[in-house]
């Protein structure tokens, strides 16, 4: 993600897209646990990697990803956070 980004802001962005995705039914029984931000692994003059710990069932990786995915660029649109460096 950017490196322009308050990485505070995004760290409690992605936070509330865990706890959200973990409140409901549909989705938290595809869930070992609540999802675990884990915080920044990487800093560049390309930008931020921040990583995020998801257990899943089996078998459910790849729908719980799809949609975590999904939910986090709309909070990052929602919350004017820029993923690419331009």
């Amino acid at each position: 993600m950017a490196y322009k980004n308050d990485p505070k802001q995004v760290l409690e962005i992605l936070k509330q897209v865990c706890k959200q995705l973990y409140s409901e039914v549909e989705w938290r029984d595809r869930l070992l646990e609540s999802p675990q931000v884990l915080g920044i692994d990487d800093l560049s003059h390309m930008g931020m990697l921040v990583r995020v710990w998801i257990k899943t069932a089996p078998m459910e990786q790849w729908s719980v990803g799809r949609e975590f995915r999904l939910r986090v660029r709309q909070a990052f649109e929602a919350n004017n956070i820029q993923i690419d460096a331009s």
